[in-house]
């Protein structure tokens, strides 16, 4: 759910790939051959950085600290706060404003139109018009954001 980090991770050269690296939680198994390479690749990316991160002693650290009835959910809690604390520190990582990134990475993921996963396509005009990517930068919104989330799963 950490969508911030994969399109900063995808970087902003190609909008294709920035559109499969924010389409890896909603593809399962092995991409569709007909979707464009550029997307694959960017899925493929997607499922390596997650490989890596859940794989890193810091991150098993800090989802060991939460409590039984919290763990299944840490994972998830951990990407939405690394996405705040890009958000809110995003000037010191990356030259283009936050705002102008956002757009451009929901720009990349329209331009997929008929590859968008449908569950992604059905939240990318909400995701859009509320700029949940830069709303991450304010601690309100995304704790916000959890409680949304928190709703949604069913334990």
């Amino acid at each position: 759910m950490n969508f911030l980090a994969h399109a900063y991770l995808a970087g902003d050269d190609d909008p294709a790939f920035l559109a499969g690296n924010l389409m890896g939680d909603f593809v399962r198994g092995t991409p569709d051959p007909a979707l464009p390479a550029a997307v694959r690749a960017g899925i493929r990316l997607h499922r390596r950085v997650d490989a890596f991160t859940d794989r890193h002693p810091v991150v098993r650290d800090a989802r060991r600290r939460f409590p039984p009835p919290h763990r299944r959910a840490a994972g998830i809690i951990l990407d939405m706060a690394f996405d705040h604390f890009l958000a809110r520190d995003w000037a010191s990582h990356h030259p283009t404003a936050l705002p102008t990134f956002t757009r451009g990475a929901y720009t990349a993921l329209e331009r997929q139109g008929r590859h968008l996963p449908p569950r992604l396509a059905a939240i990318l005009p909400r995701m859009r018009d509320g700029d949940w990517l830069a709303a991450y930068a304010d601690f309100d919104s995304t704790v916000a954001a959890l409680e949304r989330m928190a709703a949604r799963l069913s334990r």
